[in-house]
Formats: C-alpha cells, sequence, structure tokens
C-alpha cells in the first residue's frame, strides 16, 4: 500500500447540484498528504471550485450514446491511475463503474455512495443499479434509515459493507458567503427561499400550489434557486396562477448564501431526499425550515416545532398551513432560526465530520469493515 490512499471519485460534472457540491468541499478538506486525490468527470464543467492538488479526468460522456465510449475511457483511466479506491458520487456514475470494472483484470476497491431512496428509483434503472452493485466491494449511504432502505431494495448486500456518514459537510466559509452584497430589491415583503435542481422529486409543483394559497392571504414571495429540465412547466404553472409577480426563478447561483441568509425561511417539498446539504446550510445560516417529512434526512436536521416545521409529501394544504404559521408568528420564527443555527453548528461541524470520512475512505481503500 502507498503512503498516500489514491482515491478516483466519480461524478457527473462540478457545475451544479448537491452531491457536486459536497464533493468539491470534500476534496478541500481532504489532507493532500494522507491521500492522492483524482476526480473523473462525465463532462468537465466546473463551478464548484477543486483545489490544485486534485488530478481531474475527463470521460466523455454528455448524451446516452457515448456511454459505451465512456466505459472504455473510464476502464482505461482505473489502469493507468490504478487507484485503491473508487467512489461514484449517485447512480449514473455508479452504473458507468460497474460496466467499466468489468474490462479491469487487476480491480481497485470501491465504495458506491447511495444518496437517494433506491425504491424511488426509474423502473429501468432499478435491474440496472442490481447489476452494477453486485461488483461494488462496498456502500456509503448518509443516513441510517437510507442503509435500512439499502438493505431491504438490494438484499445481496450485507448490512455490514454499508458504511454510514451521517454528518454533513458545509461549504467553507459559509457566513462570510452569506455576507456577500446583492440586490435587495426582492426583499420587501417577506420572502420564501428554496435551492434545488428544478426536478420531479424536488415537487416544485407543490410548492407553487402551496404558495398561491400563503400569496392568497398575506404578502410574501417565493425565490427559487436552481435550474433544469422543469423550468418551463414551472414558468407555465406561475404564468397559470398569476404568480409572477411574486414567484421568482433565479437559475443557478455558484454561491446560493446571500439569498438564503436573508430569507423569513427555506422550503423543501420532496418527495425523497439523501441529506440535504442546502437544507444543513440554511439551518446553520438561522434560517427556520418548512419541509416536507420524506424519506430520508429531513427528520434528521430539521427538529419538528424547534428549528422549522415538518409536513406531509404531496399535501400543499399542508405546506401552505405550516408556512403561515409561522409568517403569523415572527417570535417564534426568529426562536426557531436561533435554535436552528446552534443545533446545525454542533451536528454539523466538519471537524468532526471529516475525520470520519477519512477514516471511511482508508478503511475502505483496505477492504476494512462497515461502520
Amino acid at each position: 500500500m502507498r503512503s498516500r490512499t489514491k482515491v478516483l471519485f466519480i461524478t457527473h460534472d462540478m457545475r451544479s447540484g448537491g452531491v457536486e457540491r459536497v464533493f468539491s468541499e470534500i476534496l478541500r478538506c481532504l489532507d493532500p498528504q494522507a491521500f492522492d486525490l483524482h476526480l473523473a468527470l462525465h463532462r468537465a464543467e466546473i463551478v464548484f471550485p477543486v483545489p490544485d492538488n486534485v488530478t481531474i479526468h475527463e470521460i466523455g460522456l454528455r448524451k446516452f450514446w457515448q456511454f459505451p465510449g465512456a466505459v472504455l475511457a473510464l476502464s482505461r483511466l482505473i489502469r493507468t491511475v490504478k487507484p485503491d479506491l473508487v467512489v461514484p458520487g449517485a447512480i449514473n456514475p455508479c452504473l458507468l463503474l460497474g460496466e467499466a470494472l468489468r474490462l479491469v483484470a487487476e480491480r481497485p476497491a470501491t465504495l458506491a455512495i447511495i444518496v437517494n431512496n433506491p425504491k424511488r428509483e426509474p423502473g429501468w434503472r432499478q435491474p440496472w443499479a442490481r447489476r452494477s452493485y453486485r461488483v461494488m466491494d462496498g456502500f456509503l449511504t448518509l443516513t441510517h434509515d437510507l442503509k435500512d432502505l439499502a438493505v431491504a431494495t438490494y438484499n445481496f448486500i450485507e448490512p455490514e459493507r454499508i458504511r454510514v456518514w451521517t454528518t454533513g459537510l458545509i461549504a467553507e466559509d459559509i457566513v462570510a458567503k452569506a455576507a456577500v452584497p446583492i440586490d435587495d430589491s426582492l426583499f420587501d415583503r417577506p420572502v420564501l427561499i428554496a435551492v434545488a435542481r428544478l426536478h420531479k422529486q424536488k415537487r416544485f409543483d407543490i410548492m407553487i400550489d402551496a404558495f398561491r394559497r400563503v400569496r392568497s392571504q398575506t404578502e410574501a414571495r417565493l425565490v427559487i434557486i436552481g435550474d433544469g429540465s422543469l423550468r418551463t412547466d414551472l414558468t407555465k404553472q406561475i404564468d397559470a396562477l398569476d404568480l409572477t409577480d411574486s414567484v421568482h426563478l433565479l437559475g443557478f447561483q455558484a454561491n446560493p448564501y446571500p439569498w438564503l441568509a436573508r430569507a423569513h425561511m427555506f422550503l423543501l417539498s420532496s418527495d425523497y431526499e439523501g441529506l440535504s446539504t442546502i437544507l444543513i446550510e440554511a439551518q446553520l445560516l438561522g434560517v427556520p425550515a418548512v419541509a416536507t417529512d420524506c424519506p430520508t434526512g429531513c427528520s434528521e436536521i430539521v427538529s419538528a416545532g424547534e428549528t422549522g416545521l415538518l409536513v406531509p409529501t404531496g399535501d400543499p394544504d399542508a405546506l401552505a398551513a405550516a408556512v403561515l404559521t409561522l409568517l403569523g408568528d415572527d417570535a417564534r420564527r426568529r426562536r426557531m432560526g436561533e435554535a436552528a443555527r446552534e443545533r446545525a453548528a454542533s451536528l454539523f461541524d466538519a471537524r468532526n465530520a471529516m475525520p470520519k470520512l477519512a477514516g471511511i475512505l482508508h478503511d475502505a481503500a483496505r477492504g476494512g469493515p462497515g461502520q
């Protein structure tokens, strides 16, 4: 074994997304004296910073028809780099790695990250995920609930092969980033904020429907930061509900924290999550949350009634009622914000997160037991 553990991370790009943002922080925080770090990207589009000590490789996967070539490229990369450990972030990089490993004679250790409820994967992807997971050595989940779901879904994965890293990883200098000046013209009334990909999982249709009910009773704005395939559909919904003056799609923002820190509350309407980093960051900035009590993670971040309110999934009436409750009680909302800041700082401190993750990576590279 080398003096440094050589780790190859794989993800789509470093342009947007929760996994990519966390990968940026992981790569920044891992000790370069202990780790030789490599990052394989489906496409070399980089917004989130990557440290100079990380070697970046592009696989060349932008369209589905490029998948066979990307498999060959990744298998060649593994043979060339000879990593001790390969860590694919989320399901699609794992599918790619699963096929590439079949072309590699001397396989490295692998640690597949399961970030979302596997039962919610599209039907076509379930058998492919099974095929890929069968050639993985170990797994990493972000919550204990997600570990249980993975074991229940993939009965060939023994619980002891799954490591759990429940400590989130927040952005470096998040308070300083939140203090960056922005145009505050949107903050002439209470602002509700959401930050996520515009993807079906996030159920922004439910959030916008709930906001229509909120807007009928009080002055407020809904600011949504993020981009994705549903932008056109959501714009049409906003227009149809006559909310164009109070719902604002700001697109992707590399630094969403100035908007986040100034908001009255953070909204999350997902059908399912892993462990939402942006929800953790909102809590750390002292922003109370109204979030769906979805599988998994939200109930581990938000202390219901103390740092925010949890509501059922798919229920715009409940979401609207919770928002109106907090908008109608400024003192309670401020107390929740302070409690959120204290709790998040205690539970999700990077000083605790990184030593544990470093231990998991070293252990996985050596074929050690799960945690």
